[in-house]
């Protein structure tokens, strides 16, 4: 009886002690990582870091000053005043500009457009998320609950499938293409695949999620531990930082907006493609 009293002891012991020393791993990370590393530049030098606004899922103005993002709603800002913020929407996620930069289109139970002068919302679907604007500004790629990419007409609502198996459109700024995930069955991991109406879809990066263009089609930001950088063809795959996430260039290509540890920051962009 006393060896079996004993033995729940050590067991109630050795299982307080786990417990302890998971807290004190988990302390001693956020002392170390309170903020994001840098992990490349072309120079050598050391890169600037600015934490913004607390929030996530940043998305860029076309005057590469103001952007928006989620934080109990949509909210636009300034990297300049970070201070005046501007409340859009109560609700919402995914926000990305229009073309023209004068609507939103973003996710609430479905796919919505907001006149960012007026604040008026139109709803286009009862479903889907993660949209994004097609080159021409008449339509919204997104993805459907059935993890499809699919595109509605802004004028008519009428929505049809682009590609099964695929979710997280990104579309260029400059032509057809669009980046899309897909998962990889023999990792269960997301890799990054290019596509457009007149090609078969083609497998651009491996373990990459969140892919954005730049402004000008020549650079691919992702996530991957960190935030990658790579050209169009998907090679220089150079690893910017060693942590965050969802990563987007501004228009003019010198500052990248990402999210880390529910904040908004912003850094200088390094990357040059060799």
């Amino acid at each position: 009886m006393s060896t079996i009293y004993s033995d729940n002891i050590r067991n109630r012991l050795l299982y307080y002690i786990l417990i302890v020393c998971i807290i004190l791993i988990n302390v001693s990370c956020v002392k170390i990582y309170p903020r994001p590393v840098v992990k490349y530049t072309d120079s050598g030098d050391k890169i600037k870091l600015t934490q913004l606004v607390k929030g996530t899922d940043a998305c860029w103005f076309t005057d590469s000053k103001q952007f928006a993002y989620v934080d109990d709603g949509i909210w636009i800002t300034d990297v300049e005043n970070k201070e005046e913020k501007t409340q859009l929407s109560a609700t919402g996620e995914s926000p990305r500009i229009s073309p023209d930069g004068n609507r939103l289109v973003y996710t609430d139970s479905g796919i919505w457009i907001l006149d960012i002068d007026t604040l008026k919302k139109t709803r286009l679907t009862d479903k889907g998320f993660m949209p994004c604007w097609s080159l021409d500004g008449k339509h919204i790629i997104y993805t459907d609950t059935d993890s499809a990419v699919w595109s509605v007409e802004i004028k008519s609502k009428k929505a049809k499938s682009l590609l099964t198996k695929a979710i997280n459109p990104a579309c260029s700024k400059i032509n057809e293409s669009i980046l899309v995930e897909r998962l990889n069955t023999n990792n269960l991991l997301f890799d990054t695949w290019l596509f457009d109406l007149k090609k078969e879809p083609k497998l651009l990066l491996v373990n990459a999620e969140a892919p954005a263009w730049s402004a000008d089609g020549e650079y691919i930001m992702y996530s991957a531990g960190g935030i990658w950088a790579a050209d169009k063809n998907g090679a220089d795959r150079k690893r910017l930082t060693v942590s965050g996430d969802k990563p987007v260039l501004s228009p003019d290509g010198n500052k990248l907006l990402f999210s880390f540890r529910q904040h908004i920051w912003s850094m200088d962009f390094p990357y040059k493609p060799e």
